[in-house]
């Protein structure tokens, strides 16, 4: 009996576990998702990614094309439509150091031999200044102005030696020591208000210009330069009648009647302006100084179209 209560028990305590595996086995599994699925949902997401990178990469490129554009028409804005800087026509009026001797050339202090002895100088300089060695040249006038300072011929040809290698300092010192021996030659005064412009003494030399003009009364290049400066200080109605004066020796002076159109345009006389302007073009049609300086009085007056085909032709 017990044997067979005992495998009564065990037949029972099996059939309550396999009826629990079966209860396992029918509970409903949550669905996993497909890995397809999850593939194409990441595709659909990278193709709206790189369709926002495409729009951002298109938005950039505009962007960077605007930029340029603006930057090349702030740089023509800013640097062609600046003020251009007026013709001045600065030319130095170089000359060899005279070379000839006579007797009005011998002073009180300075014997015959001795100016001899300048003068072997005086050659050798001018020897050395064909071949452009301009320290030899100014060595052999320090000693022939040693043996006489009062040789203007010497004094003006260390001024203009030195101003030709850009040493303004030692130029202007000369150059104030030939005006005090020879103040009635316009080519040394005018040189002389050259070389105070390139050491900023402007009223200095407006007074050298004026006084190369007295000398000279057609001296159009002094009247030219001497305009110029008038105009920069200001002195516009003053600096439009030198201008005038300049002409009235020679109309057909481009860089005078260029100058002359600048300081109507400041003055505010347009027509007359335009006129000079379109004169100088007419005489040389290949300065190209003309065209920026119209162009710029065109933009000034609101005419663009025009300004840039002007600018357009000044290359």
């Amino acid at each position: 009996m017990k044997r067979e209560d005992a495998a009564k028990k065990k037949r029972v305590r099996k059939q309550k576990k396999d009826a629990k595996t079966d209860t396992k086995a029918q509970v409903p599994r949550k669905k996993r998702r497909s890995s397809n699925t999850v593939r194409k949902k990441e595709v659909k997401k990278d193709d709206v990614t790189q369709e926002k990178f495409r729009v951002l990469g298109l938005e950039r490129s505009f962007f960077a094309m605007a930029l340029v554009v603006v930057c090349v028409m702030g740089f023509w804005v800013v640097f062609l439509w600046d003020e251009p800087v007026s013709p001045e026509g600065r030319v130095v009026e170089f000359s060899l150091v005279n070379d000839s001797l006579d007797d009005d050339d011998v002073s009180e202090n300075s014997s015959f031999e001795i100016l001899e002895e300048q003068y072997a100088q005086i050659v050798l300089c001018n020897e050395y200044l064909a071949r452009r060695e301009y320290n030899e040249s100014i060595e052999c006038l320090k000693k022939a102005y040693s043996m006489n300072e009062d040789n203007v011929a010497v004094v003006v040809g260390l001024a203009d030696i030195y101003f030709d290698v850009g040493e303004y300092d030692e130029a202007c010192e000369y150059y104030s020591l030939g005006v005090a021996l020879n103040g009635r030659d316009k080519r040394l005064r005018y040189n002389y208000a050259l070389v105070l412009e390139r050491v900023n003494r402007s009223d200095d030399a407006i007074e050298q210009y004026r006084s190369a003009v007295e000398i000279d009364e057609g001296y159009v290049m002094a009247m030219n330069n001497l305009g110029v400066l008038l105009q920069k200080k200001g002195l516009l109605n003053e600096s439009r009648d030198v201008f005038e004066r300049a002409l009235a020796r020679d109309s057909n002076n481009i860089l005078v009647l260029l100058n002359y159109a600048n300081v109507l345009s400041e003055i505010g006389a347009n027509s007359e302006a335009e006129a000079s302007y379109r004169r100088v073009i007419e005489i040389d049609a290949e300065y190209k100084e003309a065209y920026r300086n119209y162009a710029q009085f065109l933009y000034n007056n609101g005419r663009y179209a025009e300004a840039k085909d002007m600018m357009d032709k000044a290359g």
